[in-house]
């Protein structure tokens, strides 16, 4: 029995996706509602195959469950800092959240044997579920999966009298991660090369059978064009900046539609650009240019939207990926002289035109 933790829209299809490639083993996917504000009723179950569940819950509900009591505080600090636990703990942990909290239909003989499918493995409610496994695969989450974080020097420290002589911190790095599947995997860092493979559950057919209705993706959205929004943290001029966007493709006789992402309101944008097609945020992106005519362009400052589907989109970026770590620096620089993004759009213009 395969277990998939989501907490977006997109890490949903991709779990769905990889349930789907493997028709003879169930898989429960537990999707986390109260991160991108996702309503369950917003989702068609009755066009998934059978051996797939899709459970949605919030993680407040979740957290009040599992760590009341001295028990449950007790399971909170193991959590907190990621203990491996002997093989009779995991199964009562897996029991108590599976079996008594979420009520799912598996027996004690699924869970022994069930494999965990996370996308980011450090976040509170990733390391509860690890708690009841061995190990655990990763599937990719986005651009987080190349560009690693530095340690602190504490961590560093630690690192060092593990034996370890790594100053960055990646996704996948634990060693009770078995594998990590990449859209990109030849771009994946080199530390993580040997548990590295690529994503190989992209599928055409399952997208148009099973995942098209279970999104209720509407079928007159069909734009030329898609600027990706998405929330980012310390800046406070991306409003600005995506009004020149879509300035500059009126500018160039270039149609576009607006992509919010899903943790973000879309009422924000619908105020500010009234005139123009608004997807729905719960959507995910992937499948709107999935089902388009032709090949779409993705706009954005630097999101990962699209990322795996270049065969039916290019994805065109105000800041690429080998800048991201001087991301906030040229955010400062932009509130300062808004004007600085300038030489970027006539750069992101000339590409698109090419296209």
């Amino acid at each position: 029995m395969n277990i998939f933790l989501c907490s977006t829209v997109r890490h949903l299809l991709f779990s769905l996706l990889k349930a789907i490639k493997h028709p003879d083993e169930k898989s429960i996917i537990f999707m986390i509602c109260d991160q991108q504000n996702i309503d369950k009723n917003n989702f068609e179950l009755s066009h998934l195959p059978k051996n797939i569940d899709v459970v949605f819950f919030n993680r407040s509900e979740l957290r009040q469950k599992v760590y009341s009591g001295a028990q449950g505080k007790l399971i909170k600090l193991m959590a907190n800092y990621k203990v491996s636990l002997p093989r009779s703990y995991q199964k009562k942990i897996a029991t108590l959240i599976f079996n008594k909290i979420f009520k799912v239909k598996v027996t004690t003989k699924e869970l022994n044997s069930s494999t965990l499918y996370l996308y980011n493995d450090r976040n509170k409610m990733s390391r509860l579920f690890r708690l009841a496994f061995t190990s655990y695969h990763l599937i990719e989450e986005g651009v987080g999966n190349y560009y690693g974080q530095p340690l602190k020097r504490f961590e560093q420290l630690v690192t060092f009298i593990s034996g370890s002589k790594s100053t960055m911190r990646y996704f996948g790095d634990d060693k009770r991660c078995k594998s990590i599947s990449l859209i990109n995997a030849e771009k994946s860092p080199e530390l993580l090369k040997h548990k590295v493979k690529s994503v190989d559950f992209i599928n055409k057919e399952s997208i148009n059978k099973y995942c098209i209705g279970f999104f209720k993706i509407p079928m007159n959205t069909n734009p030329q064009c898609i600027l990706a929004t998405q929330p980012i943290k310390n800046c406070n001029v991306d409003m600005i900046i995506y009004t020149k966007i879509i300035s500059a493709c009126k500018k160039n006789n270039i149609t576009v539609a607006i992509k919010p992402h899903p943790r973000e309101d879309i009422s924000r944008y619908v105020a500010e650009f009234p005139n123009h097609l608004i997807i729905e945020s719960k959507i995910p992106l992937e499948l709107v240019v999935f089902r388009a005519d032709k090949k779409i362009n993705i706009l954005s400052i630097y999101s990962s939207a699209g990322l795996g589907f270049e065969k039916y989109c290019s994805q065109i970026k105000l800041i690429e990926d080998n800048e991201l770590e001087n991301i906030e620096l040229l955010f400062s620089q932009w509130a300062t002289d808004i004007n600085l993004v300038d030489s970027r759009l006539d750069k992101m213009f000339i590409e698109l035109n090419k296209k």
